[in-house]
């Protein structure tokens, strides 16, 4: 609700407007036949949503007539749809002094007077439905109402008029005000209605609460004191409710009530009253009255478009409407001015004077009916039908609240008499249901009686006129209005030249209509700005557009050098709004550099982000990423520094600070306060830029980076250190930081520091299984040996496996390569490679002056020929390779001979063939041991041939036997007298074998079938049979043979027991 100027400062000259046409009912304006000859009293306007009924019948109108009866006419005919008696009998006329519909209830609460009772009488009647059920209320007969329940309208004695009533929509609750200043409360009717409906006994007896007893007004000259008769009642939220505290809802269950106030309005003041509980009390809101009449509710809403609001985005508009909640107020009309109160007082006061007669509630806008005020120029005067009997003319006046101007002003030349409209809903609320039809209906009934209807006009057409007059501010607010108002109806559409968003982006947006048509009329405002050169205005309105027309519309407008300032407060605003693509927001910072409008630039950057629900940091009021392109290509490279530092957009940050700056020292210093596992790839990333400016602090940051452990997920779980495998390629043009890198790598790490001296060879024990470990000693060796050249270090390294566990043979291939002899020898010995170190002093006893190098030949043999005979062959050949060796190791050459020998490592003729290779070798230097040779083989031969004798008299004997047993004709004389198995002499029945066992028949068993003596000696054979048959096996022989320690002995053995076939 707008707060207009007070009613005592100088009257505004309100707009006015003609936003309604006039028409006579039927042309001529004589009243429906329904209504001729009769006296109309009071007109109740019921929608079509009210009650039980259908929801598509028509709307109604209740008429009471001057002798109690009610008719009920279709509201667009005027047809008679029903009738009935309220008051009075058939001969006793009664009267109707109020009526309102409870719209949700299905009800109508009607009071009135008649013959017999002193007390005005309160009913309720439930609302008339069709005769038949199947037709609509408009071309059938209703069926009488009912009465469902009454009240006499009495506290004391006297009896008073009623001269106000207050229905609650779910008839949670009624008030009625008396002439004398009482006012009555009926509490949770709904209720009792449908408990008495249970038990059916009849119309339902109700019995008032006195909510303020009988008051009078003091004369101002000292006269008698007069009735504070109450003027209007409204039922409303109580103060500090929510708009939720609406009129509808809460029907039959008394929830309304607890919840609300009652605003009673009276000739002098105007009273707020608590409904809630058992009781309340009243308390003076105003010192304000007004006359009988002039009391009127009214539905303000609160999100209503304003002055004010509807500078507000147009993406707003949609859900501002949406969100609108209906707010009951009490509007009271004086001579001076019109005032509107809630339930905390007065709210607004509006300078519109005349003599009111009577006011009348519109949806949104007042009705008020008052002696002529405008001038002729400002009004439409409507002539009477007989002007001969024309009496003072009577002003209709309809102004609307929500956009603070005057929409219809007409004199009446016929008088008025009575005064309904279509937004005579009350209770309802603004908004309450759909409406597809957002055109109010006002109807005039003169003292001539004449219907005049005014119809208000379509929102399209107070559009146009609205903005051919320019007046595009009030154009807008009557658009919101509209859409507050009748939630349901349709929007006038946009025209195709509006530039609205493309059709894939409007259906991601879901456009609304209100926000497209209040987007188009501020299109239409800044079009006319810009073409009167009014460009700050112009982008003020454009600003209004965003989400709804398209950007490129307005940026084309404003591309113009001269203009950028303006796109630049466009673009911003279109960021803001969150409608700005990477195009737009790339613009809006080239606008800046351009202009070099570093001030706004750094009040764009440094826009501190917004919060989400709950403290969270919010969303950027720009793209960052977009931002710190832009000022790195314009030449801003401190103020990207600056949005990378303060985003923590590292990356970004380390590469301004390296290629555009060239600062290395900030970027080491940036990094040095992040957290370690955070600058670990950005170090890595940038490592060989920062050795190459800064390799003394870049080290050091590298150390901290990989010398940092980090926690692992498990609780128990040590830390872990990550690899620093990844930066070892960007030392590839710093070996001594590398060196050192690598050294504080193992200190820091493992705790082992590096000497410069060979060292004391340690014992071998196991290392972790640290991967990094090996891999940092692989890499410092490879240092020492090439790049750095510390040989001292790296024969550290060497004798110190446990502390630096080498890959041993990637050393022995670094050694060789680079000839470390010191590191090959070593590592020889440590991986028993006695075969490469004979051979190393043998090549190195070839090269001239180099007489101690064969000394330590045999030194290696003596210390490792024992466990690697081989050897002795070998340097048997060595010596015999040359004269001058042979003859510096006379003595050793025979100890070599004489171990060849013993160990028959090879025999005489070998060691002839090896030694005549060379000719180094005379025949007086072999005699000894050729001597000693022949007579060992001789004696050899003489053994082997005595044991080819024995083996051969005992196979004639054994092939003697042989045939003796398997002879037919040759007996066999067993001659045994003991059993071979108990001893005892042998008895019949006995066993013989023919191996010359027997044995007694019991000793053996029924089952014997052959010699247990015998059994045990034959089961070894066939023990060797079966493995004579696995070794037959191809696979087999190939195994035993690859096993033996002399191949050819194996073969021997294998033909000597025939598994070798010939």
């Amino acid at each position: 609700m707008p707060e207009p100027a007070p009613a005592d400062a100088a009257q505004p000259s309100w707009r006015h407007f003609t936003f309604f046409d006039t028409a006579l009912h039927a042309d001529s304006g004589a009243l429906p036949e329904s209504l001729a000859e009769e006296r109309v009293d009071l007109v109740t306007y019921v929608p079509p949503y009210a009650g039980d009924a259908a929801a598509d019948t028509n709307a109604r109108l209740f008429v009471a007539l001057g002798d109690g009866r009610v008719l009920v006419l279709d509201a667009a005919s005027y047809a008679m749809l029903g009738v009935w008696k309220a008051y009075g009998g058939p001969d006793a006329p009664g009267r109707v002094t109020a009526m309102q519909a409870a719209t949700e209830a299905g009800m109508l609460v009607t009071v009135g007077e008649e013959p017999g009772s002193r007390f005005p009488l309160l009913r309720v009647w439930s609302l008339p439905a069709p005769a038949d059920a199947g037709a609509s209320s408009s071309d059938a007969v209703l069926r009488p109402p009912m009465l469902r329940a009454h009240a006499r309208v009495q506290h004391g004695s006297k009896p008073a008029a009623a001269t106000a009533l207050e229905v609650h929509p779910a008839l949670s609750l009624v008030a009625v005000g008396l002439a004398d200043g009482k006012v009555l409360l009926l509490r949770d009717v709904a209720d009792a209605l449908r408990s008495a409906r249970a038990g059916d006994h009849g119309p339902l007896a109700l019995r008032f609460k006195v909510v303020r007893d009988a008051s009078n007004v003091e004369s101002g000259d000292g006269g008698k004191p007069s009735p504070d008769t109450v003027v209007g009642l409204v039922l409303a939220a109580a103060p500090g409710q929510t708009a939720s505290g609406r009129l509808r809802g809460g029907a039959g269950n008394g929830a309304g009530s607890s919840r609300r106030c009652l605003l009673i309005a009276t000739v002098s003041k105007t009273l707020s009253y608590a409904v809630s509980g058992s009781g309340g009390v009243l308390n003076v809101l105003d010192e304000t009255g007004c006359a009988l009449g002039c009391a009127a509710g009214f539905v303000a809403c609160h999100a209503s478009p304003t002055h004010e609001s509807a500078d507000l985005a147009p993406q707003s508009a949609t859900a501002r409407a949406a969100g609108a909640t209906p707010a009951h107020k009490l509007v009271l009309a004086r001579d001076e001015a019109i005032y509107v109160l809630g339930p905390s007082g007065r709210e607004a006061s509006i300078a519109l004077e005349g003599s009111k007669r009577s006011v009348h509630r519109l949806h949104g806008q007042l009705v008020i009916v008052s002696e002529p005020q405008a001038a002729p120029g400002e009004r439409t005067l409507v002539p009477g039908a007989d002007k001969a009997e024309e009496r003072a003319p009577t002003q209709v006046t309809v102004f609307d609240l929500d956009t603070m101007c005057i929409t219809y002003t007409a004199a009446f030349a016929g008088g008025v008499h009575t005064v309904w409209s279509s937004g005579d809903d009350w209770g309802a609320g603004l908004g309450a249901q759909p409406c597809a039809d957002a055109q109010g209906r006002i109807a005039v009934l003169t003292e001539q009686a004449q219907l005049f209807e005014l119809r208000e006009k379509p929102l399209q057409v107070k559009l146009e006129t609205l903005l051919r007059k320019d007046l595009f501010q009030l154009a807008v607010q009557f658009a919101c209005a509209s859409a507050v108002r009748f939630p349901g109806a349709r929007l006038p559409s946009v025209p195709p030249s509006a530039n609205m968003l493309p059709q894939r982006e409007r259906a991601r947006g879901a456009i609304a209509p209100l926000d497209a048509l209040v987007a188009d009329i501020y299109r239409r405002y800044g079009d006319t700005l810009y073409a009167k050169r009014d460009f700050e205005g112009a982008v003020a309105q454009f600003c209004k557009t965003i989400g709804v027309v398209s950007p490129s519309y307005v940026i084309r407008k404003f591309l113009d050098a001269q203009r950028l300032q303006f796109l630049a407060s466009y673009l911003q605003a279109l960021h803001v709004r969150g409608q700005a693509n990477s195009d737009h927001r790339t613009l809006l910072l080239n606008c800046y550099t351009k202009l070099r409008d570093t001030a706004a630039l750094d009040e764009f950057i440094r826009a501190p982000a917004g919060t989400s629900e709950g403290g969270a940091p919010g969303a950027l009021p720009f793209d960052l990423e977009t931002a710190i392109a832009v000022c790195r290509r314009g030449g801003f490279a401190e103020h990207a520094a600056y949005l990378a530092k303060t985003y923590a957009q590292h990356d970004e940050y380390l590469h301004i600070q390296l290629q555009d700056k060239h600062d290395a020292h900030a970027a080491i210093v940036y990094l040095e306060a992040l957290p370690a596992h955070v600058a670990r790839p950005y170090a890595q990333q940038h490592a060989r830029t920062l050795l190459d400016a800064q390799p003394e602090a870049a080290t050091n940051l590298l150390v901290r980076l990989y010398t940092h452990a980090e926690p692992r997920d498990a609780d128990e779980a040590p830390a872990a250190y990550p690899s620093p495998e990844s930066v070892f390629s960007q030392f590839v043009a710093h070996p001594q930081a590398f060196c050192r890198f690598l050294e504080s790598l193992a200190q820091h790490r493992w705790g082992h520091e590096v000497r410069d001296e060979a060292g004391d060879d340690e014992e071998e024990t196991p290392a972790d299984a640290d991967p990094d470990r090996s891999l940092v000693a692989d890499t410092l060796l490879e240092l020492y040996l090439t790049q750095a050249r510390a040989p001292g270090k790296a024969r550290y390294v060497l004798r110190h496996p446990a502390q630096f566990p080498y890959t041993e043979m990637q050393a022995l291939m670094l050694c060789s390569t680079e000839a470390f002899a010191e590191g090959l020898l070593y590592l020889y010995e440590r991986l028993g490679m006695v075969d490469e170190i004979l051979q190393y002093w043998m090549d190195a006893s070839l090269e001239p002056g180099a007489e101690e190098a064969s000394a330590r030949v045999m030194d290696v043999l003596a210390r490792h020929g024992p466990e690697h005979p081989h050897l002795y062959v070998a340097v048997l050949q060595y010596l015999t390779s040359s004269r001058a060796l042979l003859d510096r190791h006379k003595d050793a050459f025979q100890a070599v001979l004489e171990h060849i020998h013993e160990a028959g490592l090879l025999n005489a003729l070998e060691v002839v063939q090896l030694v005549a290779q060379t000719g180094a070798v005379s025949v007086g230097t072999m005699s000894e041991y050729l001597q000693r040779t022949l007579r060992s083989e001789r004696e050899e031969q003489y053994g082997v041939e005595k044991l080819i004798a024995s083996y051969r008299s005992e196979t004639a004997a054994k092939e003697a036997e042989l045939r003796e047993l398997s002879s037919s004709t040759t007996p066999r004389v067993f001659q045994n007298r003991r059993c071979d198995m108990c001893g005892g002499t042998l008895e019949l029945p006995k066993v013989h074998f023919m191996c010359r066992h027997s044995f007694h028949l019991r000793c053996l068993g029924d089952d014997a079938r052959e010699c247990p003596q015998c059994a045990r000696a034959h089961g070894v054979v066939q023990d060797v049979q079966r493995g004579n048959r696995v070794l037959a096996d191809y696979d087999t022989f190939l195994g035993a043979l690859h096993d033996a320690d002399d191949g050819f002995e194996a073969v021997a053995d294998m033909y000597a027991k025939g598994l070798l076939g010939e």
